[in-house]
């Protein structure tokens, strides 16, 4: 990801789907007005808890990636509508602890 993109402090929507990115920079927490963040599609296998201080988030699509694991931080995130982590290799019991995180949001898996 250029770095340059981190300065872009009104960004509301970024797609960087189908990029093989392997990681999510953690100073991804600077871009606070994000409110669609599309990740699908991917090399990611760990979530940054940075991540979890985008409290505009509305959507995140992680789906197509390596995720195995949501962190707990994740419920602090009460304006997301929807988490698409279609295609990851997550467990039946994990993905019922992320749904019990997130009540208010529509989980794809």
């Amino acid at each position: 990801i250029p770095p340059s993109i981190f300065s872009c402090q009104q960004l509301v929507f970024l797609d960087l789907r189908f990029n093989n990115i392997p990681i999510i920079p953690t100073n991804i927490n600077t871009l606070k007005n994000l409110v669609n963040l599309a990740l699908g599609d991917n090399a990611i296998s760990e979530i940054p808890e940075q991540i979890f201080q985008l409290v505009n988030l509305k959507e995140l699509d992680l789906s197509k990636n390596n995720v195995t694991k949501i962190p707990e931080a994740i419920s602090g995130m009460k304006n997301l509508k929807l988490l698409n982590l279609k295609g990851n290799p997550i467990d039946k019991a994990d993905r019922k602890v992320i749904q019990a995180l997130l009540p208010d949001a529509e989980v794809i898996f």
